[in-house]
């Protein structure tokens, strides 16, 4: 196991399906060599980090910047693809199945969010607690992020390959059109 000097105290660790860790240490994320060897690159994510989290399939990071405040990275690039603010803490934050991103608060409360299509649920009082409320905002370039995933899971070979046909042709034969298809 090796060693790297960070910007900062380490305030999260994730690993990442691309065989790699990823290491939250004052304002960025360090990809760092699945041996912990070295820093192969790093990344400015604009605030204090207090939690990373990496995708199943390595395509998207999450990032809670302070209490309320998340942002959305597509991995390929590093770009960012989004924030979500919440009028409340968020205490934690993981990926689930596919593109679903969940996120506790205090109080026993969590958010679930879709990346790939907005869809936000909430959990529900159990018998007992008193409902609490809480706005939020999601910014989220769906497509970008679908993208990435999509490149990643093709191995970045081509996800399509277009295939040119030949046009028309018109054949003259005495009286007769001919047309090849």
């Amino acid at each position: 196991w090796g060693s790297v000097d960070l910007d900062g105290p380490v305030t999260s660790v994730a690993w990442s399906a691309q065989q790699y860790w990823l290491v939250g240490a004052g304002h960025h994320v360090h990809c760092i060599s699945g041996d912990g060897a070295q820093i192969l690159e790093s990344l400015d994510v604009g605030g204090g980090i207090q939690s990373v989290t990496c995708s199943k399939d390595g395509s998207m990071v999450a990032v809670l910047t302070n209490d309320t405040h998340v942002r959305i990275f597509e991995w390929l690039n590093k770009s960012l693809a989004g924030n979500i603010w919440f009028q409340r803490p968020v205490r934690n934050l993981d990926f689930g199945p596919g593109s679903w991103l969940g996120l506790g608060h205090t109080e026993g409360d969590a958010n679930r969010v879709d990346l790939f299509t907005g869809q936000m649920t909430r959990t529900q009082a159990h018998e007992g607690r008193g409902q609490h409320s809480w706005p939020m905002q999601v910014e989220i370039n769906s497509a970008l992020l679908r993208g990435t995933s999509t490149t990643l899971k093709a191995g970045s070979a081509p996800i399509a390959v277009q295939v040119h046909t030949p046009e028309k042709e018109e054949k003259k034969s005495g009286n007769k059109i001919w047309i090849v298809l």
